[in-house]
């Protein structure tokens, strides 16, 4: 998706759509009235801007890797633990591109890669810093829970 909450302020992405259903409407030919309802559900499902509600993080299992580190006497192999953390989400998974009101604040500090019903994130702890706890510190900072 690219770049998050940085594309489009929400009341365009509420008149595109609008847009969007209006072209649709136009189109439209309508042969017996008892089409009509099942038109207009298939519209109402189309068209309806779902909230997105965030369910709970799925972790994976910690994944060991080494990467070449250069340090003030040398190089060296660092031990990591990378963890990809799946987010998943019910709605519309375009909000994520409309940009928030003045009043929120939105830091996004890791890569975040969001599907149609998840968002997917990598954490790398180095193995000094891989314990349970810094670990589910650094879900509840991706979840910003404080």
């Amino acid at each position: 998706m690219g770049i998050v909450f940085n594309k489009q302020h929400l009341h365009e992405y509420v008149n595109y759509q609008k847009r969007e259903l209006t072209k649709k409407i136009e189109k439209l030919e309508v042969f017996s009235d008892s089409e009509i309802e099942r038109i207009v559900n298939c519209f109402i499902e189309d068209h309806t801007i779902k909230p997105v509600k965030i369910k709970d993080p799925i972790p994976s299992e910690p994944i060991e890797f080494f990467q070449n580190r250069q340090s003030r006497i040398g190089y060296y192999r660092q031990r990591l633990f990378k963890v990809s953390v799946s987010i998943p989400f019910e709605g519309d998974s375009h909000l994520f591109s409309c940009i928030p009101t003045t009043s929120s604040v939105v830091h996004i500090k890791h890569n975040l890669i969001i599907n149609n019903n998840s968002i997917k994130v990598d954490i790398v702890l180095e193995d000094k810093d891989f314990t349970s706890e810094n670990y589910k510190k650094e879900i509840d900072d991706i979840m910003g829970v404080s």
